[in-house]
């Protein structure tokens, strides 16, 4: 009888290869991974597989552009073997009310650099949290939280 661990992990893979069998039926998305497997010489649904199982990362977020006035800037680097496809921002107080959010621009597009722009005016002295989510094709997420007095 399996684990618990290996049970999810079974469970995790079962996923990956039915996200692997839409791929290979949806034609739009199919291109972007044929593509990579000429590149990199690796069958199509072996990489539609390794892109389910590989979530994406958020690798910075800075908030030192950001002073609470509307126009401030969080920025954000993601990385994925196929592309972060959204960056969401919440901007909360300390204790957890929310401030506002969002989801944040690609900038340029394809190059993992996102920004978003501050829509809300926050007091000076208040410490607000920023929590990050990037979302990969498959619908990998990674979130990140940071903290600041401003």
């Amino acid at each position: 009888e399996a684990s618990p661990d290996q049970a999810a992990q079974r469970e995790r893979f079962r996923q990956a290869v039915a996200y692997g069998r839409f791929v290979m039926v949806d034609a739009e998305t199919r291109e972007i991974y044929e593509q990579a497997s000429e590149r990199k010489g690796v069958p199509v649904f072996a990489l539609t597989v390794a892109d389910f199982l590989n979530a994406p990362s958020i690798d910075l977020l800075d908030l030192s552009a950001y002073g609470g006035q509307v126009g401030s800037l969080v920025k954000i680097i993601t990385s994925d073997d196929f592309g972060v496809m959204n960056v969401h921002i919440a901007i909360t107080e300390e204790q957890g009310a929310p401030i506002e959010s969002g989801d944040a621009v690609e900038t340029p597009s394809g190059t993992g650099h996102w920004v978003y722009t501050a829509q809300t005016a926050v007091p000076t002295g208040t410490m607000i949290v920023v929590h990050v989510t990037a979302t990969d094709r498959p619908g990998g997420m990674v979130t990140i939280t940071n903290g600041k007095t401003l």
